[in-house]
């Protein structure tokens, strides 16, 4: 139980900084309410983000996925980039109210990022011989 709570804030860190770094590179990301709102507004928004993206990803992308097999062969792989990215775009194309991505490549960049982060963050944060 530990060992979820400490991946499930690493993750909501990692999304954070995500979108910070995103908006500062240009691209149309947002985290928490449009107008108003403080931090713990992000926070929750943070919260909610991550359990979407964590369910998009169980749910359809492993579904999308497997029926993608011979595309993701012929691709050596790359088309999970794809996959992830539109699973990212998919969750903050309005269905949440305080998660906004607009535009395919904030939707790769996103994925890919997050992905990266919360891989990093884990590493340094989760405690050792727990799973």
């Amino acid at each position: 139980m530990k060992g979820f709570i400490v991946r499930f804030v690493s993750n909501m860190i990692a999304l954070w900084l995500t979108v910070r770094i995103g908006q500062a590179l240009g691209l149309q990301m947002r985290l928490g309410p449009e107008k108003g709102g403080g931090a713990f507004s992000v926070v929750v928004s943070a919260a909610v983000a991550v359990v979407a993206l964590g369910l998009a990803n169980t749910f359809l992308g492993r579904l999308i996925k497997m029926a993608a097999v011979p595309l993701n062969c012929f691709t050596f792989g790359l088309f999970g980039l794809v996959v992830n990215a539109l699973m990212f775009l998919l969750v903050g194309s309005g269905i949440l109210e305080g998660f906004r991505v607009k535009g395919f490549l904030a939707g790769l960049y996103g994925s890919v990022v997050m992905g990266a982060l919360s891989s990093i963050i884990n590493q340094l944060v989760s405690p050792k011989g727990t799973d």
